[in-house]
């Protein structure tokens, strides 16, 4: 049974999902996309720190920077996207905790599916065959946390003020 599924990757970690996998995901995932930079983000699962750790290799060794938001859920990582080149969650949703996954994004956080590039990246995964880019990239810490809190805040003001138009 394949870790790549219609809308994301995820599987039990180590058994089907573990850091060698992370790396060529990462590679890959750049390889596809041919994107100069990636947003990442990773949940609170035990094994996201060390999946973060692998994936962010393998993104910089084939030369995209990692743009690193640290904890987050999808809302935040799709936020922190917005205007970017992609994105990769790392989470399994609401599975167990022995499991783990990639959510991946193109640009402006459109989700990447089975039909727009996970078969695709799958097989660049597992042939681990991957050219050498010019330069490797680096891994630059972002915080968009009062950003999003900011942002998502905005809504209760605009609804708040809605809800007080309708009672007139």
């Amino acid at each position: 049974m394949s870790i790549f599924k219609a809308y994301d990757i995820r599987g039990i970690v180590p058994d089907e999902l573990n850091e060698k996998i992370a790396y060529n995901i990462g590679r890959a995932f750049v390889t596809f996309l041919g994107c100069p930079s990636v947003v990442v983000g990773r949940d609170v699962r035990s094994s996201s720190d060390s999946l973060f750790a692998a994936l962010a290799s393998g993104i910089t060794d084939q030369g995209a920077d990692v743009i690193e938001i640290g904890r987050t859920d999808t809302p935040m990582l799709y936020f922190a996207a917005r205007g970017s080149h992609a994105a990769i969650n790392i989470t399994a949703s609401h599975n167990p905790k022995e499991y783990n996954g990639f959510k991946l994004c193109r640009e402006n956080a459109i989700p990447i599916s089975g039909d727009t590039g996970i078969k695709d990246i799958e097989r660049l995964a597992n042939e681990g065959k991957f050219a050498e880019p010019a330069k490797k990239g680096t891994i630059i810490k972002k915080d968009v946390r009062d950003e999003f809190v900011k942002f998502t805040r905005s809504f209760e003001n605009s609804r708040a003020s809605e809800a007080a138009e309708s009672c007139r």
